[in-house]
């Protein structure tokens, strides 16, 4: 037989390897060892050879696994992914950039608004502010509107001209990318010493296409470190009504400078009669010129008099020096003192229709109650009460006064003990009342003015007879009430025929034209509109006039047509021509409405605020339809 190569197996000795026989029977003797050997270096591995399977298995190639080392291979989906992923960022990052550099950037911070001025000044010292604003943006700026408010008491010089403004403003069209402007504002400050002065610039303005409008605001701060010249005004911190009081006034010129052309003016509180005055003013009561003041100089004036009101009420006298500029006097230094009045012998409170701030119309008539009170310990006799009525609106004609008389010659209303018992002796603590009635005229006098808008009634409850340890001739008690006049506005509306059948007929539209007139012949109205509502059919047709500025206006989304007046002054329609306004609608009935009354016009409402009273008043037409047309003819068919 012939000799069988050796092929490589599973379990093949390798060359040079030596197997010793085993002996399962008794077990082999172990090598003797030494403490120390050296470790036995093992033969070096032989990798086992290769296994031939019988079937190689099948791997998919979307699995295989590069060896290691080897970048894997993405897969087509993968790279198309990977694409789309940066075409769509790089597409942003255009569309960014494109936006960016086609479209300026706007920042409102870009728009510089500053207000230059000292932080300090002297009452009375002329001082200048500048305003600048300059547009750092790349946009053009545009309908800018500034407002200056000046500081409190301040004297502005306009052209020269000193005036008393509390606020100014101005309009700049446009402001191009780099440009700017400034404006210098020249004013006298004038306050007491240590008060702030703060001036404010407010700007709104819009910016190239953008729709939103900006808002900025600068303000300055100057506080008063010294005044020029010490104006001191001294008057009793508490008085009695009815008694003398005196307020004196010291000026004194503690500046290095001499001053020349100054004016002293002192407002007395209301209710102080004048009685003594030092020195004599020139022509006037309040009034003192002052040609000369010196450095160190100083002068002392001295008004005596009697101070009425109604107890815890607060007197304020103020005291104003003035100099002149530009041939005007204008405020130099001020200074203020206030009087409070305490508990009198006697006391006198009047109402009107059961108030103190009864708000009176045209027509109207007013009742008035004086409450009397000897608040003494002390029995007065002897007294009388008179009510002196003084205003262009009261009907004299109409006085009653069921326990008094009208003394017509001096517009009084006058009781005594003949009528009234208590006036002939009252005791400690006794307190009375009694009335009048006055009506007020139905309409307000032509060229009036506007001293026709209030009535002013003035009681004043006295005796001769001053009890023992009491100073003075006369006690007396005094109490003034003012009442305020309101206007009476009115509306009227007028239909007329425009076009189409008269009377209207189903399915044919027929036009009118609405007139609206408004007459005030009372105070100033401000704020006022005339206001309707067209009822659902109807439409508007347009053709609005108006003789005053603003025609009517049509909501669609509310159906109401509006007149935006605004200001209507005093004696339109009494003396000034109406205002009148116009607009025209139509209707087209339904068959549905043949033989019916057509409505055409809600309420019609005149609304305005009184100026003087500050009431919100209004006049009003009711709703009107098809028979309120003037020239409508026939019957409905």
């Amino acid at each position: 037989m012939a000799e069988n190569p050796v092929s490589p197996s599973v379990g093949a000795v390798p060359e040079g390897f030596t197997s010793e026989p085993l002996d399962s029977g008794s077990p082999k003797s172990a090598p003797e060892s030494s403490p120390v050997s050296p470790p036995v270096k093992p033969p070096p591995a032989v990798p086992p050879a290769p296994v031939t399977p019988e079937r190689a298995p099948y791997i998919p190639p979307a699995t295989s696994v590069p060896p290691p080392g080897m970048p894997r291979r993405p897969s087509s989906s993968g790279r198309l992914l990977r694409w789309l992923i940066v075409v769509a960022v790089g597409l942003f990052i255009v569309s960014v950039a494109s936006l960016f550099w086609s479209s300026p950037s706007f920042r409102d911070q870009d728009v510089v608004l500053t207000l230059e001025g000292t932080d300090r000044a002297v009452s009375g010292e002329e001082v200048t502010y500048t305003l600048k604003w300059q547009n750092n943006t790349k946009l053009e700026l545009h309908d800018m509107s500034f407002r200056i408010f000046y500081p409190e008491g301040s004297v502005v010089l306009v052209d020269g001209e000193p005036t008393q403004p509390d606020s100014e403003g101005f309009e700049v069209d446009s402001l191009q990318p780099g440009e700017s402007g400034e404006r210098e504002i020249t004013l006298f400050l004038v306050g007491d010493k240590g008060s702030i002065k703060t001036a404010t610039v407010n700007l709104i303005f819009e910016a190239g296409s953008l729709r939103s409008a900006f808002e900025k605001e600068v303000r300055v701060s100057t506080a008063i470190t010294d005044l020029p010249v010490t104006v001191t005004l001294t008057a009793p911190p508490t008085s009695v009504s009815g008694q003398p009081v005196t307020y004196i006034v010291d000026i004194r010129n503690e500046t290095e400078e001499d001053f020349s052309d100054l004016r002293l003016v002192v407002t007395y509180p209301e209710g102080f009669t004048v009685r003594d005055v030092s020195p004599q003013p020139d022509g006037s009561v309040n009034t003192w010129p002052v040609p000369e003041l010196a450095s160190g100089a100083g002068k002392r004036y001295s008004i005596q008099g009697v101070l009425a009101g109604v107890e815890r009420e607060a007197k304020t006298v103020t005291a104003v020096l003035k100099r002149q500029v530009g041939g005007e006097y204008i405020d130099f230094v001020r200074a203020d003192s206030v009087t409070l009045l305490s508990s009198p012998l006697l006391s006198v409170r009047m109402t009107v229709n059961r108030s103190r701030d009864y708000t009176a119309h045209a027509g109207d008539t007013l009742e008035y109650e004086i409450q009397y009170t000897n608040n003494s310990r002390h029995n007065l006799i002897g007294l009388e009460l008179g009510v002196k009525l003084e205003g262009q609106m009261y009907d004299f004609s109409g006085v009653d006064a069921e326990d008094g008389f009208f003394d017509q010659s001096q517009d009084t209303v006058r009781f005594t003990s003949s009528g009234v018992p208590d006036l002939a002796s009252l005791p400690p603590g006794k307190t009375g009342a009694v009335g009048f009635r006055v009506p007020l005229k139905s309409g307000f006098p032509g060229g009036g003015g506007t001293q026709a808008f209030f009535v002013k009634a003035t009681s004043r409850l006295s005796t001769p007879n001053v009890p023992t340890g009491v100073d003075g001739n006369e006690v007396f008690a005094q109490d003034v009430l003012t009442t305020r006049i309101s206007s009476q506005p009115s509306l009227q509306q007028a239909l007329e025929h425009a076009d189409g059948p008269v009377p209207p007929e189903a399915g044919e539209r027929t036009t009118f034209t609405a007139t609206w007139e408004v007459t005030n012949p009372g105070n100033e109205l401000r704020e006022t509109t005339v206001r309707t509502t067209l009822v659902p059919g109807v439409i508007f047709q347009g053709g609005a006039t108006s003789t005053n500025g603003a025609s009517p206006a049509f909501d669609p989304n509310t159906g109401q047509v509006t007149w935006n007046i605004g200001v209507v002054p005093y004696g339109v329609g009494a003396g000034l021509p109406k205002y009148r306004a116009s607009f025209q609608f139509s209707v087209t009935p339904s068959v549905n409405q043949q033989g019916q009354i057509v409505e055409l016009l809600g309420d019609s409402v005149l609304a305005g605020t009184d100026s003087f009273t500050g009431q919100v008043l209004q006049s009003s037409v009711q709703d009107t339809n098809i028979l309120d047309v003037e020239d409508l003819e026939g019957d409905m068919r």
